[in-house]
C-alpha cells in the first residue's frame, strides 16, 4: 500500500509506504479477532477492500468500466469520483506499457486477468487527516491476489495519469513478486517496487533527496521513512545497471530472503565487491560512460562526507562500521603534492578505495589492502577515502592515514613586509622559489629541519617548486604563493 501526502491540492510522492497487508494483520488472516472473508460471497462486481481505520475487511460495489485482454479496470458505484474515461485510459496504458516493461525485468504476470479497482480507500483522510494510501495490494486474502487496489479521494482528483501510473507500477511489482516468493523481507520487497516505478519511465526524487542528506544507514534496516525508500532505491538501481535485468529476475525467482538470497545469487565475497563499488559509486559518482563502476547513472549528486579532515599530516580516528553500511572521509592536503599516502585500517575486512583529485579534477582511483602506502602518480591536493562493511556483522577497528613528505610553515618577517620565513620539517633537496626577488639566506637544521629566508614579489604569483626521495623514488611538489600567503 502506498502512504502518501497531500499538500494545497497537490499529490507529492513523498514517500512509498507501501505496506502488504500481512504487515496489517499478520500471516493468519486475523483482523482484531475477526477473521478475514474467505469464503464464497465474492461476486465478479463486489470487492472485499481494507478499511484502516477499523482495521477490518468491508464489501464495496463496483462496476466494470473497461476490460481488456489482461487488464479489467473496476470502479466504486457510489464513490466520490465517477471520471470513467480517465480510469480507461489508465486501464489501457497499463495494459499496452507498464505490464510488458514489468515483465521484461520483474518476471511474467501468472493471472490470466489483472483488476485495477479504483475507490476511496477508508483511512485517516476521511476523518480529516493529511495522510492517505494511495494504494495497495493485498496478498492475504486470495481473492485479492490479481488485484490492485488504487484511492480515488484524494489520490484521482489531483493527480496526473503518470502519477497514478507509478502507483499501480509500484504495486505490481509487489504482485509479481508474491506470485514467485510470497515472504520475502520489507525492505528487499520495496526496493524493487521503487525500481519498478523507475524502468517503466517514472521517478521519486524527493526518497533520493532525502537518502543522500544522511545515506551511511545499514543496507537491510528498514524503518519505512523516505529515506530507507532512497536507500534501497538506489542500491538496486544501481545493481540494474551493473549487472543487468537477469538478476533482477532471479532475486524475483529466489526463495531464500534479504541480503541471504543476494548471497546465495551473487556470492558472499562478490555481493561485498557490489556493495564497495555501490558505495564508491555514491560518494564520487563520476557519472562517466566509462565508469559506471563509480556512477550513479542518471544523477549529478555525490554524498557528504561522514567526516572532513583537515591539512593535519596524520589523521587518526576508532570507527564503528554497522553491518552492511560505508563511510564517506573527505581530506585536503596544505600544498599541491604527490607524496605518498599510508592507509592503516585494523580490519582486514574492510573494503577501502581512495580517490585523488588535483583542484576537483580527479586524477587516480587506487583501491587498496588494509595497510597499504599509495603512491600517487600525478600531484594531488584533495582526496576522498571510502570504506565499507558489506558483511552481517558490525566491525570496530582504528583507521590512519598519514601523508608523507616534508611540511611547510610560512611564517612573516614583522620588519620587512615582503620578506616570508620558510621553515620545512622532513629531508628535501632541490627547493626552488619562482619570481622571489631574491633569497636572502637558507639554513640547515637539526632533525631534518630547514629554514629559508626570501623577498617575494606581493602582487604576483610566486611558487615553490620541490623535491625529495622516499624509498629510492623522488617525488615533487608545488606550492603556491599568492599576495603573500600560501
Amino acid at each position: 500500500m502506498e502512504k502518501k501526502k497531500q499538500l494545497v491540492k497537490l499529490l507529492l510522492f513523498v514517500s512509498f509506504f507501501l505496506f502488504s497487508l500481512e504487515e496489517v494483520y499478520g500471516l493468519s488472516g486475523t483482523i482484531s479477532g475477526k477473521k478475514a472473508p474467505l469464503t464464497s460471497t465474492y461476486s465478479n462486481d463486489n470487492f472485499y477492500t481494507y478499511n484502516f481505520l477499523t482495521k477490518k475487511y468491508e464489501e464495496v460495489k463496483c462496476k466494470k468500466i473497461w476490460q481488456g485482454n489482461k487488464v479489467v479496470v473496476y470502479s466504486e458505484i457510489d464513490g466520490f469520483y465517477t471520471d470513467s474515461e480517465f480510469m480507461q485510459r489508465i486501464g489501457e496504458k497499463v495494459e499496452s506499457d507498464i505490464i510488458p516493461v514489468l515483465e521484461t525485468y520483474f518476471s511474467d504476470i501468472i493471472y490470466a486477468n489483472l483488476d485495477i479497482i479504483f475507490y476511496d480507500i477508508h483511512d485517516f483522510y476521511k476523518i480529516g487527516g493529511q495522510e492517505y494510501y494511495a494504494g495497495y495490494f493485498d496478498p492475504d486474502y486470495s481473492y485479492n491476489n490479481n488485484k490492485i487496489f488504487i484511492d480515488t479521494n484524494p489520490g484521482m482528483i489531483y493527480s496526473s495519469i503518470d502519477d497514478v501510473l507509478a502507483v499501480i507500477a509500484h504495486e505490481l511489482q509487489h504482485l509479481i513478486h508474491y506470485s514467485y516468493d510470497n515472504d520475502e523481507e520489507k525492505w528487499l520487497n520495496e526496493g524493487l517496487s521503487e525500481l519498478s516505478t523507475y524502468v517503466c519511465g517514472f521517478e521519486n526524487k524527493v526518497h533520493t533527496e532525502e537518502f543522500i542528506k544522511f545515506p551511511f544507514r545499514t543496507l537491510d534496516t528498514w524503518n519505512g521513512d523516505l529515506n530507507d525508500y532512497g536507500k534501497v532505491y538506489l542500491f538496486f538501481r544501481y545493481l540494474l545497471y551493473r549487472k543487468g535485468t537477469e538478476i533482477i529476475k532471479t532475486i524475483i525467482h529466489n526463495t531464500k530472503n534479504g541480503i541471504e538470497s543476494l548471497f546465495d545469487i551473487m556470492g558472499k565475497d562478490n555481493f561485498e565487491n557490489i556493495y564497495h563499488d555501490w558505495a564508491c559509486a555514491l560518494s564520487v559518482n563520476l557519472n562517466q560512460n566509462n565508469m559506471i563502476k563509480y556512477s550513479i547513472t542518471g544523477y549529478d549528486f555525490s554524498v557528504e562526507p561522514i567526516i572532513y579532515f583537515d591539512s593535519k599530516k596524520t589523521q587518526s580516528i576508532d570507527v564503528n562500521l554497522e553491518k552492511l553500511s560505508f563511510y564517506k572521509f573527505e581530506g585536503y592536503t596544505k600544498y599541491l603534492q604527490d607524496s605518498p599516502i599510508n592507509l592503516k585500517i585494523a580490519d582486514k575486512t574492510i573494503k577501502n578505495t581512495i580517490f585523488l583529485y588535483n583542484n576537483n579534477n580527479l586524477t587516480e582511483i587506487i583501491e587498496l589492502n588494509n595497510e597499504e602506502t599509495v603512491f600517487p602518480k600525478f600531484p594531488f591536493n584533495k582526496y576522498i577515502v571510502v570504506i565499507s562493511n558489506g558483511s552481517t556483522k558490525k566491525r570496530e577497528f582504528s583507521l590512519t592515514i598519514e601523508l608523507q613528505g616534508p611540511e611547510f610553515k610560512f611564517l612573516k618577517n614583522p620588519y620587512y613586509i615582503e620578506n616570508r620565513l620558510i621553515a620545512i620539517k622532513g629531508k628535501t633537496n632541490n627547493i626552488k622559489i619562482n619570481n622571489s626577488r631574491k633569497s636572502n639566506f637558507e639554513k640547515e637544521l637539526k632533525n631534518n629541519k630547514k629554514i629559508i629566508s626570501a623577498d617575494i614579489n606581493l602582487t604576483d604569483k610566486n611558487t615553490i617548486e620541490y623535491s625529495y626521495y622516499l624509498t629510492d623514488k623522488e617525488y615533487k611538489g608545488i606550492i603556491i604563493i599568492k599576495q603573500g600567503e600560501m
